[in-house]
């Protein structure tokens, strides 16, 4: 009998272990987070420390009733500013057209106005792979966040950044005077009809990083511009920018890459 009872146990416990594995972390305003959790047919990794989960950002496109765009906000707090922000996004594009839309993408990450995976004089590092409607783009840059939140290049990018100005009011935070952010965007429509993208923002004084001496885009000493004359700040960003790309990795074995459709780090090698 308690051979029986034991057996039922472990049996009981194995199936509960794998189902509650098997369930999306449920995430509350407020809460903090650690390590590992489940959002929709992935699991993420948030980076080091804990994070509040403080909003989260829904969208339909009205000529593409089907696409659906949902991200995930989370941050890291500091004295009186923000040390860190983790941002998960999937578009859900519901089985329609993919290639078409992928190919929208390929075109706006080549080819964007505002933002692209083509290497600018305000990114660090940039990798990107395109074919067809696929596509797998990695990038670090510098921000303004200043310019980013109140001045940004594209008027009409206001999702995440109205939710982080309201919690900014609300913790009565000071905005950083610069960040640095990796972003990492997959969407390969012959393997998952999702788009997922991932960034990373740390204040980089409150990472170790030398005391920031001008914030302003163009001037920064984190500008690829300029950075050639501040040996410790392009080391800083080099070593972050290899160890975000090794991230970038991680995601693509999640998201079952082929080969071919994964990205080439041997550079920053």
């Amino acid at each position: 009998m308690k051979k029986i009872l034991l057996l039922f146990i472990f049996i009981y416990s194995f199936i509960f272990i794998n189902i509650s594995n098997a369930k999306n972390t449920k995430l509350s305003v407020g809460m903090t987070y650690n390590g590992i959790i489940k959002y929709k047919f992935l699991e993420y990794e948030l980076p080091e420390g804990e994070w509040e989960f403080y909003d989260r950002y829904f969208e339909m496109i009205d000529e593409l009733p089907t696409v659906r765009l949902e991200c995930l906000y989370f941050i890291q707090k500091g004295n009186v500013t923000i040390k860190a922000t983790y941002e998960i996004c999937e578009i859900n594009i519901g089985g329609l057209a993919p290639n078409q839309i992928g190919s929208f993408f390929v075109h706006e990450l080549r080819k964007g106005k505002y933002d692209s995976c083509i290497l600018r004089p305000e990114y660090f590092y940039t990798n990107l792979f395109t074919r067809g409607g696929s596509s797998n783009c990695f990038k670090t840059r510098h921000i303004d966040v200043e310019k980013e939140l109140y001045f940004p290049d594209d008027p009409e990018d206001v999702g995440g950044r109205v939710i982080l100005e309201k919690y900014l009011k609300k913790n009565n935070l000071e905005l950083p005077k610069l960040m640095i952010l990796s972003m990492s965007w997959i969407g390969v429509p012959s393997i998952r009809d999702k788009f997922i993208g991932t960034s990373f923002a740390i204040n980089p004084e409150l990472y170790g990083a030398p005391d920031i001496i001008n914030a302003k885009e163009e001037k920064s000493e984190y500008h690829r511009d300029n950075i050639n004359k501040y040996p410790i700040q392009k080391k800083f960003f080099r070593d972050w920018t290899i160890e975000q790309a090794a991230k970038h990795k991680e995601l693509e074995k999640k998201m079952r890459l082929k080969s071919r459709h994964k990205l080439n780090f041997t550079d920053l090698n």
